[in-house]
């Protein structure tokens, strides 16, 4: 048996230990005298693919050449289990599109609500609402509950837009659906089943879920099943049962810990009935007790005071291994923490890790990485509109279906993947031509059929205006979307070929807009201007842009993959407000109260469980907390959680926050003359073109007189591109 104690059976590997090689030894040393197929029995249940990655190579790291390994599934494969007898589920496009046509219909006749624009945003929000509701178990009937008997007027009105979900929408999934299930109501339904399974008959072998904070309903109910399963086990990440113990009874939402307590109070345990997995890991307590002292519930903070003494005597120790980089903004704030990696992988051995939500810092510091031929292992996806297949699949549809905007038309043409191939450097000449001589004179789309048409324009406008011709014959008149969703993408097809699909990007955006063009059916027939935001609200997502040959020492992680590896150094990079923690997501139906009120989660769990990532990553051997003073050109504000570190690190000891900010300041003095130029090198002359006489301009318009003294080369260029 690999445990003997009764259940409920809870462990926890410390903040800041290597949870994937703690989970691997932990299991190790439980089944050292067991013969070696025993590792194969064990059922490990994880929250990630990526996690399930770091455990497999944990395990082969530590078992040799050749070892067995346990049967190691996501939580997310319960809801996708044959065995759960769910039934399938809605596709979210489908959903998408009907919920936003039937808002469309209800602004039709309260048009006092809102313009027809806001459909599809409004039903994005009805979509969080019932996702919300069906994965906490909550009857969307109890909303009518949720305001108490004075409120506002506006709430009936806000009641009868929600009977498009309390009403019409369950009839629409036994009609139209065929009696599939939401997403979330099949997850945890499949969860239910698996928990009810599991009391029933009890699994004879060993069931282990770990690295999972269980903040989502259907993951706390499978959770709360493995601690009582004969031999079962939970593994908590990120969690110290005796610092929890000093400030259990006042943990809200917001603390790092409040997705434990919920899970503790479920299973009738308190912190003192978890055991360490492995060990305590001595060497990070320190660190711990200062972050957990900072990050205190706010009505117990006046024990600051009885834990100085405590703080002063590790305050060495604590803060010998931290980092505070304040750069003046967010593109010294990229380039310090690419030097910081750099720096840190030229030692043999070392790993360093950027840790943030932040996308766009994340991106920089890609791009600083690569001066010095660096490419990290991104974990993290670009946003499917932003990619280039993305970005030009919306230029086709705002070029065709939008408002005419010549930028826009513009944009589209000069799009990298628009006429890519051998020909792009002719179709780029035809392009500045079409521009100058046409386009100028005629702003509007059907300049380039006459372009096509006219003596003096460029072949290579015709299969563009090929094109674009189905396109602008349907701006005539409400066409059915789906015609609609079928000609966008032949046109793309046309204007791009082949290499609108390529790499990840490529095929993550075929697959978003084929599966657009699917859905479109339920939708009925569309007027041309509501085609974009409908396009551009399907076109969700990420695309991972995999690196050729990515340096395995150096990886960026958003802070879901951090929880079950670590580096190191460690950079949490983006300590900002609105960064990281993010803003709540708007609730346009319900305030905080009224959502207690029905047994929905309020916004702030969401601060709560990055509250625990920060935690867990910044009680690493070697952290650089970073930050930009200046984001956008505007100040920023300190992350929450940032400023009550900085605060009590300044009453514990001032020369330990000192030299934090000291190790900053020398990583920020190298970025600026890095990007100096050479004082050796000596200044390029400054341009002087002397176009022959007979190029040059005899004659100017009163409006280019203004471009003459700016750019006088401009004027001699635009006459050549004439010839």
């Amino acid at each position: 048996m690999l445990f003997s104690t009764p259940g409920p059976r809870l462990f926890a590997v410390p903040p800041g230990a290597d949870f994937a090689a703690a989970l691997a030894r932990g299991l190790r040393a439980r089944l050292a005298d067991a013969p070696p197929e025993a590792l194969a029995r064990v059922e490990l249940t994880l929250n990630t693919r990526r996690a399930a990655r770091a455990v497999t190579a944990a395990f082969e790291d530590q078992g040799g050449a050749a070892t067995f390994l346990p049967r190691i599934r996501t939580f997310d494969d319960l809801a996708d289990d044959p065995l759960a007898e769910a039934a399938a589920a809605v596709d979210p496009v489908r959903r998408m599109l009907t919920l936003t046509r039937l808002v469309a219909a209800f602004l039709d006749r309260r048009p006092d609500l809102g313009p027809p624009a806001a459909a599809p945003a409004l039903a994005l929000a009805l979509g969080r609402l019932m996702d919300e509701a069906a994965r906490e178990g909550v009857a969307l009937e109890a909303l009518d509950a949720a305001a108490p008997p004075e409120h506002a007027r506006h709430w009936e009105t806000t009641l009868e837009f929600l009977r498009i979900v309390r009403e019409v929408w369950p009839a629409i999934l036994a009609e139209q659906e065929g009696g599939a299930l939401e997403a979330e109501a099949r997850r945890r339904l499949a969860a239910e089943r698996q928990a009810r399974a599991w009391a029933e008959a009890p699994p004879a072998h060993p069931v282990i879920a770990a690295g999972s904070t269980g903040s989502r309903a259907p993951t706390a109910m499978i959770l709360r099943a493995v601690a009582q399963a004969p031999q079962g086990a939970v593994v908590l990440p990120g969690f110290d049962p005796a610092l929890a113990a000093e400030v259990w009874a006042a943990i809200g939402d917001e603390h790092p810990w409040a997705g434990f307590r919920r899970l503790l109070d479920g299973l009738g345990a308190a912190p003192g009935d978890v055991a360490w997995w492995t060990d305590g890991d001595a060497a990070h307590a320190p660190r711990r007790r200062l972050i957990a002292q900072a990050l205190r519930p706010a009505p117990v903070t006046d024990d600051w005071r009885a834990a100085l003494p405590g703080l002063r005597a590790e305050a060495a120790a604590a803060t010998g291994g931290l980092t505070l980089l304040e750069a003046p903004d967010a593109r010294r704030e990229a380039a310090a923490i690419a030097l910081a990696l750099r720096e840190a992988v030229e030692t043999t051995g070392r790993r360093a890790a950027l840790i943030t939500p932040d996308r766009g810092l994340a991106r920089r510091v890609s791009a600083a990485l690569a001066r010095w031929g660096i490419e990290p292992d991104d974990s993290g996806g670009r946003p499917l509109p932003l990619t280039p297949p993305g970005v030009f699949l919306r230029l086709v549809a705002d070029a065709a279906f939008a408002p005419f905007e010549a930028v826009a038309l513009l944009a589209l043409l000069k799009h990298p993947l628009c006429a890519a191939g051998p020909g792009r450097g002719a179709h780029l000449r035809a392009v500045r031509r079409y521009e100058i001589a046409v386009l100028r004179r005629r702003p509007d789309l059907a300049s380039l059929a006459a372009c096509a048409q006219a003596a003096a324009a460029d072949a290579a406008f015709a299969p563009l205006a090929g094109a674009f011709a189905r396109l602008m014959a349907l701006q005539a008149a409400p066409h059915e979307l789906a015609a609609m969703a079928a000609a966008h993408l032949d046109c793309a097809q046309a204007l791009a070929g082949d290499a609108l699909w390529d790499k990840a990007a490529g095929v993550a955006a075929r697959t978003a807009a084929q599966g657009f063009s699917v859905a479109a059916a339920v939708y009925g027939p569309c007027e041309a201007r509501a085609y974009p935001p409908l396009f551009a609200a399907a076109l969700g997502g990420e695309a991972r842009e995999e690196a050729f040959r990515p340096d395995p020492r150096v990886a960026i992680w958003g802070p879901l993959e951090a929880r079950m590896q670590t580096a190191d150094l460690v950079i949490l990079g983006g300590l900002n407000e609105g960064v990281w923690p993010g803003p709540p997501a708007p609730d346009p139906w319900l305030s905080r109260p009224m959502r207690a009120r029905v047994g929905l989660p309020a916004p702030e769990r969401a601060m709560g469980l990055g509250a625990h990532d920060v935690l867990s990553a910044a009680c690493g051997r070697a952290v650089i907390l970073s930050r930009a003073l200046r984001s956008g050109g505007a100040p920023t504000t300190r992350s929450r959680w940032l400023e009550r570190l900085v605060t009590l690190t300044r009453g514990v000891d001032a020369g330990a926050l000192a030299a934090m900010t000291a190790r900053g300041a020398r990583l920020l003095a190298l970025v600026d003359p890095l990007e100096r130029p050479a004082a050796s090198a000596p200044p390029e002359p400054r341009p002087a073109p002397q176009p022959p006489v007979a190029l040059r301009p005899d004659a100017l318009s009163v409006t280019q007189v203004e471009t003459l003294i700016r750019d006088p080369y401009a004027i001699y260029a635009q006459k050549v591109l004439r010839l």
